[in-house]
């Protein structure tokens, strides 16, 4: 997996930012510590914005048990 995929875009909807979904983030990169780069998409339908922003520190390791946490707690995400 970690060979293919060189970035991590995590897509989050402006609406759907809240303190808890952001902890729950927080503690997933944590867990998941490594040398591929992490990018968050935070967008807004109703505006059409989208805004993306490449994290200069924390680095993440991309794999299946990651995602797999990505996908239970209902985080878009895109591999790259």
């Amino acid at each position: 997996m970690d060979l293919y995929a060189k970035k991590l875009s995590i897509q989050l909807d402006i609406k759907d930012l809240q303190e808890h979904r952001i902890q729950v983030l927080k503690d997933l990169i944590k867990m998941h510590k490594g040398d591929h780069a992490l990018n968050f998409v935070v967008y807004d339908n109703d505006e059409t914005l989208k805004l993306s922003m490449p994290s200069r520190k924390q680095k993440v390791k991309i794999s299946q048990e990651l995602l797999d946490e990505l996908e239970n707690n209902q985080i878009y995400y895109k591999l790259n």
